[in-house]
């Protein structure tokens, strides 16, 4: 397909994307309700903000707001709080950055398949094929692809440091795609499943050994609705438990 592009035409710009563009007018109104409702109770994962403060990112401010000290007033940067931590919240001696409100306010973006993904698997594929030029490109029009997607600018320096650098590794792409698929549903788990990139951190408060699940379970109205069917499937599957991998994982 990346060979022959008239045959098989693929994204080349972000205005080709995926992307519903919600303009707030009924009935193109935003899904996700109150605004408010979405930033309620939340704080961003550190793992994720650590790598775009690595990156020094201009996605950062369009994804998070800044942390602010437990008292009195004051700006941190951008700081998350880890995912699956044990204890409580006091031990975090910061307001933590929160979702930017901005994501689900009309005029906004809902992300279906990004231009970025597809510069991305298409580095991915170069790699593996060691055509590292081709990868190396690729990659570059990725990362510049999710920036501007976002409304950001995307520095003339940023691959000029060594963590923002192509680097010829699959480890370094899926990175950058961890972050170009933030806000697309399910796909970055997708991603994880079949690569095991990013390398995520865990935490004694995680459950599940701290293993990220596999896959969902049935939900509980096709067992009862469905049963000889729902074990038919189980049955061939190995089981009907969020660990069980995949016959293409296998």
């Amino acid at each position: 397909m990346i060979d022959n592009p008239t045959k098989y035409p693929v994204f080349t710009s972000n205005d080709q994307a995926a992307v519903l563009k919600v303009t707030g007018l009924v009935p193109n109104v935003s899904p996700w309700g109150r605004a408010i409702d979405f930033t309620t109770f939340r704080a961003m994962g550190k793992f994720f903000l650590d790598q775009l403060n690595t990156l020094n990112d201009p996605r950062r401010e369009k994804f998070a707001t800044t942390a602010r000290p437990s008292t009195g007033t004051g700006n941190l940067g951008y700081m998350g709080i880890p995912s699956g931590y044990s204890g409580g919240e006091s031990q975090f001696k910061y307001i933590p950055s929160n979702l930017n409100i901005a994501l689900v306010t009309a005029p906004m973006i809902c992300v279906l398949m990004p231009y970025a993904e597809v510069e991305l698997i298409k580095s991915e594929v170069e790699l593996f094929f060691n055509n590292t030029t081709a990868s190396k490109t690729a990659y570059e029009k990725g990362v510049k692809a999710s920036v501007e997607q976002w409304g950001a600018v995307m520095p003339a320096t940023y691959f000029n440091t060594p963590d923002a650098a192509f680097n010829g590794t699959l480890e370094r792409i899926m990175l950058q795609k961890y972050v170009a698929l933030f806000f697309v549903d399910h796909q970055q788990w997708f991603e994880y499943r079949r690569t095991g990139f990013p390398v995520l951190p865990t935490a004694d408060g995680m459950v599940n050994n701290k293993k990220v699940p596999v896959r969902y379970m049935y939900p509980i109205n096709v067992r009862s609705t469905n049963t000889e069917n729902y074990n038919k499937a189980v049955q061939a599957m190995g089981g009907d438990n969020f660990n069980v991998k995949g016959w293409w994982e296998k």
